[in-house]
């Protein structure tokens, strides 16, 4: 929460984006609660040593800093 609150108030960001494995729910939902929105689901994104795996982008917006 921190270095979120910092991207917004000390380095003035507009956007702060991550990526998630999407199977990682609690993940998924820790940065929910954190501010963060799904915004995109790249399916099949990561090769993996038994397939792919979905990831999902996910953004914060700081709607004080435009």
């Amino acid at each position: 929460r921190v270095a979120i609150q910092y991207a917004g108030s000390s380095l003035k960001l507009h956007k702060l984006m991550l990526r998630v494995f999407a199977d990682n729910t609690a993940a998924v939902r820790s940065y929910e609660k954190a501010g963060f929105e799904k915004e995109a689901l790249l399916r099949d994104e990561i090769k993996t040593g038994d397939g792919y795996r979905d990831l999902i982008l996910m953004a914060r917006l700081y709607p004080e800093n435009r």
